[in-house]
């Protein structure tokens, strides 16, 4: 699942086109590649990035999927708020219009066969970013599969749906949820969410809540047939352990196709695989990364099967 290292490319220009705020401590840099076509990443690599006039570089990974690249010649970067110089100049100074400069570098990405793979995502706090960059290459390329054999076919429906474990310290710490929600509401990925210093919901997932109800209240006036709800991720209170990893595997084991990872009803398909046969990614705080990796050893998957970036 992971590429060969990978030697960081030259520097090039790119033009910030907006800033958003991700959390209260994670700002969004999207980011226009001068030319784009010059340009190009694999799943799960990261960037250089200069600021003119700052001596210190940054490093971050790309949250976006290359195909996003080559369709609009935009890349998305992820920067978490810290002492750093470039971080500290995206949270307070970057604003659509000023010019930066990347380089891309990293061996830490995916491999063209992995969406016939189980796969288990493991992410702590920004370490989502990495991982989002894979997860939306393997959404795309289900639903390429899908439109193949069957055009005119719904919601995703795959015999591995990717598995999600992600862990904040906050409930309004979870970077790109918006986004993580959307594929899990198309079937494409199974998603559990954890919350290490306070519990309680995410605020996407409030606004999610409020949204369906409020469309359930429009259905029961309108008596439009019967109500439909949306299924959300479980949120659960501490860190990821051994337990959780051990639930997340045994599900991508038997191919279970629910949408939802505390839904094992029944109707789901399988089709029963092999520890050997599972890929495991694992991107956070440093600890954070190595105990899930001890952990997933310590459950029987091969050290060539577990995968982790250690840059930061």
């Amino acid at each position: 699942m992971v590429a060969a290292a990978t030697a960081v490319s030259r520097a090039m220009q790119a033009t910030i086109e907006s800033v958003v705020t991700e959390t209260p401590t994670v700002k969004m840099l999207r980011m226009k590649l001068e030319p784009p076509s010059n340009f190009g990443f694999a799943p799960g690599q990261w960037v250089d990035f200069h600021v003119p006039g700052l001596q210190a570089v940054g490093g971050y990974s790309i949250c976006s999927t290359p195909s996003q690249l080559q369709q609009t010649g935009t890349m998305d970067l992820c920067v978490k708020r810290s002492g750093h110089p470039c971080a500290q100049w995206v949270h307070a100074e970057a604003s659509a219009g000023k010019q930066v400069s990347v380089a891309v570098g990293g061996s830490f990405t995916l491999q063209p066969d992995s969406c016939s793979k189980p796969c288990l995502f493991v992410a702590g706090g920004i370490g989502i970013t990495a991982l989002s960059s894979m997860l939306g290459s393997l959404v795309e390329q289900q639903q390429q599969h899908q439109q193949q054999q069957q055009p005119n076919a719904g919601p995703l429906h795959q015999p591995h749906r990717p598995f999600l474990l992600y862990s904040a310290a906050e409930p309004s710490e979870f970077a790109l949820l918006k986004q993580l929600l959307h594929w899990q509401q198309a079937g494409a990925i199974n998603m559990q969410l954890h919350t290490t210093r306070t519990h309680g919901l995410p605020p996407v997932l409030q606004e999610a809540i409020n949204q369906q109800q409020q469309h359930l209240q429009q259905q029961q006036l309108q008596r439009t047939g019967a109500a439909q709800g949306i299924k959300l991720p479980r949120v659960l209170q501490g860190r990821i352990g051994s337990s959780h990893l051990a639930a997340a595997l045994k599900q991508l084991r038997q191919g279970t196709s629910s949408s939802n990872s505390s839904d094992s009803s029944s109707g789901a398909t399988s089709s029963e695989c092999g520890l050997q046969d599972v890929a495991a990614c694992v991107c956070g705080p440093p600890q954070m990364s190595e105990d899930v990796v001890q952990a997933l050893l310590r459950l029987g998957l091969p050290h060539t099967s577990v995968h982790t970036e250690r840059w930061w």
